[in-house]
């Protein structure tokens, strides 16, 4: 299985090769080759497999994450680089998390960002299920889970 971007070449080359004209043939490669597609594609590349599993293989089957040009400076502003396949929160690849609108990229765990951080001077003390050394904080916390709050209620 291939790409959408690998899977667009192959259509596209192919009718270039029996006389299609390029527009027209990219015009067709395009109609053919949705993100719909691709999507399932990716599903049945991925299934049954843990995250980490999945975004190996969807990697070198040359399956990439939609990153905006706003997602890649937000990304980077927050990570220093643009995270590859195998970065993760512990649970869920980082880059199989951009969907839609990129509200927040924090240095945290899954747990930090559902709200086990460790706090033990917090009344009531609050401690981490498994530290992740991140120094996620409640501060940190608040601001993420307010930036959701104010997106979910702009909708």
């Amino acid at each position: 299985m291939a790409s959408r971007a690998e899977g667009w070449k192959l259509v596209y080359r192919g009718l270039v090769a029996r006389g299609v004209p390029r527009q027209a043939a990219g015009e067709a490669a395009t109609e053919v080759c949705t993100e719909e597609a691709e999507l399932e594609m990716a599903r049945r590349v991925a299934e049954g497999l843990s995250p980490r599993a999945a975004a190996a293989r969807l990697a070198t089957r040359g399956f990439r994450a939609r990153i905006t040009r706003e997602d890649a400076v937000v990304l980077r502003r927050a990570y220093g680089r643009i995270p590859d396949a195998a970065a993760n929160d512990g649970i869920v690849p980082t880059l199989s998390q951009l969907h839609g609108e990129l509200l927040a990229a924090v240095w945290a765990d899954h747990h930090d960002v559902i709200g086990h951080f460790h706090k033990p001077a917090h009344v009531p003390p609050h401690f981490d299920w498994m530290a992740s050394g991140t120094g996620f904080d409640r501060e940190q916390f608040e601001k993420v889970w307010t930036q959701v709050a104010r997106f979910l209620a702009a909708a």
